[in-house]
């Protein structure tokens, strides 16, 4: 069963197109699980037990052309494309120690978020001298004792594992030493590396987001900045936008839209109070008048802004925009209380405002789900409530990826009616 696991990763690591060769490092009698490999794309190497740390950083010092990136990985891990990536900005002096992420029988994936336990270990161009390392995985205290070593040959250690992510499969949970043991430890001295995120990747503006900051005060979360940082790269074409649950207006700070109305853009919203915004029209807003509300108002089939934030039926609302209309950038809150990796959505109900629990909206899985259909990509998650998406070519050739995770920030709501998408 655990052999299961190890050809599993294996078979997924082959079919990773980022990854361009595999060299298996294993005794003499596990040779047999190369019938996974149909691409040819691995290369066994046969090392009497289990091999140093010293053994491998001279494994892959033998097979670096001089300007290539190795991973030293357990066999129990595995990368998908997108965190691979993410691994092509390296420099040659900095060493990512990676923390796990462990895949859950259910098939979620969760950060082993812990200082002290990395599983992949990556190098740019050839390794430099790494003293005292002539001790093996798998044995306590060898990540943290590996980590101090190689600060020492010089390496600036980081510990991105908050966005790339080394899947660790292994369901069976069998380990082969006993935590604590102290004659299996290796000692210390020891360095410890909490994961966290990736800097900013140079030219890669979307990974800039999370970083930005503001003492503005027109929106809730300051959503105007993030507004201005996407339109300052993917510019602007008619500079018109459509607000849907508007009325945060007169004295609120809850606006995504105020900036730039005051900036000249034209466009309107809706909501069922204006509060004495003339642009604003009063309206109770459903599935099957709001094609007809943009309609009326001439809205451009392609605009710039289109904001969505209704507490309700939000989900079918963009459903039928997109299906007649393509803005260039929406920002469209979901429901972060629901388990992000199922589609689901509230059943529609005619009339129904939000009564202030967690009945309204849909998925994170939905709302990517429905996105993706007509085109786009999410950008950035904000606060597990704001999806920011843009059109696939806006954003082509940039390497990121968006997660969400459940947040109770409002009382569950047993009557609710939800549907998968």
């Amino acid at each position: 069963m655990r052999q299961t696991e190890l050809d599993e990763c294996l078979s997924r690591n082959i079919a990773n197109q980022m990854i361009d060769k595999i060299y298996a490092v294993v005794d003499s009698g596990d040779v047999n699980f190369l019938d996974v490999d149909n691409a040819n794309k691995t290369t066994i190497i046969v090392h009497p037990g289990r091999p140093t740390y010293a053994d491998l950083f001279e494994y892959a010092n033998s097979k670096n052309a001089g300007n290539d990136i190795s991973i030293i990985s357990n066999a129990d891990i595995y990368f998908e494309e997108r965190d691979v990536a993410l691994i092509n900005h390296l420099d040659e002096n900095i060493c990512y120690a990676l923390s796990r992420w462990d895949k859950l029988p259910d098939g979620q994936l969760q950060l082993f978020d812990r200082a002290d336990s990395q599983d992949s270990w990556i190098f740019k161009g050839s390794i430099k001298k790494i003293p005292n390392c002539h001790f093996t995985m798998g044995r306590p205290g060898c990540d943290n004792a590996v980590c101090h070593w190689i600060s020492t040959a010089g390496y600036t250690i980081q510990n991105p594992a908050r966005d790339i992510r080394s899947i660790h499969l292994h369901l069976i949970n069998k380990r082969n030493y006993i935590p604590g043991d102290r004659i299996q430890t290796i000692p210390e001295p020891y360095k410890l590396i909490q994961p966290h995120n990736l800097p900013c990747i140079p030219g890669n503006w979307v990974t800039e987001i999370d970083r930005l900051s503001s003492d503005e005060q027109q929106s809730q979360y300051n959503e105007e900045v993030i507004l201005d940082h996407i339109f300052n790269h993917i510019g602007v074409t008619n500079q018109y936008l459509v607000d849907l649950g508007a009325g945060a207006y007169g004295k609120s700070t809850m606006s995504n839209t105020r900036k730039l109305k005051q900036a000249g853009w034209k466009g309107f919203g809706v909501d069922i109070r204006n509060k004495g915004e003339d642009w604003i029209i009063e309206k109770f807003i459903t599935p099957s008048n709001i094609l007809a509300i943009l309609a009326e108002q001439s809205t451009p089939k392609v605009f710039d802004f289109l904001n969505l934030d209704i507490d309700s039926s939000d989900f079918w609302v963009l459903k039928q925009v997109l299906s007649v209309y393509s803005p260039r950038c929406i920002c469209t809150e979901y429901n972060g209380t629901l388990l992000p990796n199922i589609p689901v959505v509230l059943r529609y109900e005619e009339g129904y405002t939000w009564d202030e629990t967690n009945k309204y909206g849909y998925s994170f899985a939905a709302g990517k789900k429905l996105l993706e259909e007509h085109g786009y990509k999410i950008i950035y998650n904000m606060h597990n409530q704001n999806i920011f998406a843009l059109k696939n070519e806006l954003v082509k050739g940039l390497a990121f990826d968006v997660s969400a995770v459940q947040v109770q920030y409002h009382p569950e709501n047993p009557q609710a009616l939800w549907e998968i998408y």
